[in-house]
């Protein structure tokens, strides 16, 4: 076996291993984490050869669900600011 072809099966069995750590950690802490991992899983994927479409299309996958997670943090603590202003309206008028 050429040491090209070890290298990068030694590389994506490490990488899958990062990314099941990070999927582990993203279950117990943050969401976010689940995002990171699943962009490992796609540098993982994409380091093999003949899997580079596929890892591409793993690794667009893990953008969209960043900016997703990301997006929702962000409209969650504006509707916490909105209901919290508002409830402190109407004990002011009350």
């Amino acid at each position: 076996m050429s040491d090209a072809v070890r290298s990068s099966s030694a590389r994506s069995g490490t990488l899958s291993v990062i990314a099941f750590a990070f999927l582990a950690m993203g279950i117990l802490f943050n969401p976010l984490l689940i995002a990171v991992a699943v962009g490992v899983l796609g540098m993982a994927i994409a380091s093999r050869p003949g899997h580079r479409v596929v890892g591409y299309g793993v690794l667009a996958l893990a953008a969209v669900l960043l900016l997703f997670q990301v997006g929702y943090g962000i409209g969650k603590d504006m509707a916490h600011r909105d209901n919290a202003a508002q409830a402190s309206a109407s004990m002011g008028a009350a």
